[in-house]
C-alpha cells in the first residue's frame, strides 16, 4: 500500500495546491495548462490570494507577481514548473 501511495503522490505533484499561471508556458496553450494542473492534482486559479500555493511566472513587476511576493506565495518559472510536473 505504501508503494501505491508513493506512486499516486508522484503522479499528482500538485495535489492540494492552488496554482496561478501568469504569462505562458512554452509549448502549451492556456486551456491545456489549466487541464494539466488539474490532471496533476492541483486547482487552477486566475488570481492570487492567501490560498494560492504556487505562482508560475517569469520575474516581473506585474500585479500578480508583486502580490504573490507580498503574500509569501512560492514562485517558479515556467521551466521549473514543467520540471516539477515531470518529476525532475
Amino acid at each position: 500500500l505504501g508503494a501505491v501511495r508513493d506512486a499516486r503522490q508522484e503522479d499528482l505533484p500538485l495535489a492540494g495546491q492552488t496554482v496561478v499561471v501568469s504569462g505562458s508556458i512554452p509549448g502549451y496553450p492556456r486551456t491545456t495548462v489549466a487541464e494539466l494542473i488539474e490532471a496533476k492534482g492541483g486547482r487552477a486559479s486566475s488570481s492570487i490570494s492567501a490560498s494560492t500555493s504556487l505562482l508560475v511566472s517569469e520575474p516581473s513587476t506585474s500585479s500578480k507577481y508583486v502580490k504573490a511576493e507580498k503574500l509569501g506565495v512560492r514562485i517558479v518559472t515556467p521551466e521549473e514548473f514543467l520540471a516539477m510536473l515531470s518529476g525532475e
